[in-house]
């Protein structure tokens, strides 16, 4: 089982991976990873320079007990309660300013993510590109 604190803590190796594996081999000085409340709270990890404006990136961890499997899942928040209260989540709403999530696997050198402690253990990603707009269309589409 994971808990919210070994979850970030896994995001920020994730993080520090794609960013000198990926992302700036790709994108070069295009991108900006944000690390601060305001961005996060707006479903925004990543800002892409594009030639049209910002596009905006919410990376999605599969995190579960064990790594290397490409068949993890991951949830998109649709809604939650908020101190007694249900809200729209960051896919539900049209508040946030997620252009494209990127749901990223690890693979590792550890099968158990509780033994992932260092990003020189990380091997590899699975990074599944999804675009907010098209999936939303696509659900409404079907009811």
């Amino acid at each position: 089982m994971t808990t919210r604190k070994s979850d970030m803590k896994l995001e920020r190796l994730a993080a520090a991976w794609l960013d000198v594996h990926f992302w700036k081999p790709v994108f070069g000085e295009k991108f900006k990873r944000w690390d601060d409340r305001s961005h996060q709270l707006n479903g925004v990890d990543l800002e892409l320079k594009g030639n049209n404006g910002p596009v905006y990136f919410d990376e999605k961890l599969k995190v579960k007990r064990c790594l290397n499997d490409i068949q993890q899942n991951v949830g998109f928040e649709m809604s939650l309660i908020l101190h007694g209260q249900l809200r729209e989540g960051w896919f539900g709403g049209d508040w946030a300013m997620t252009d494209w999530y990127a749901t990223i696997g690890l693979s590792a050198t550890v099968q158990d993510h509780t033994q992932l402690n260092d990003v020189s253990q990380v091997t590899g990603a699975d990074v599944l590109w999804t675009n907010k707009k098209a999936l939303k269309e696509w659900i409404e589409a079907r009811g």
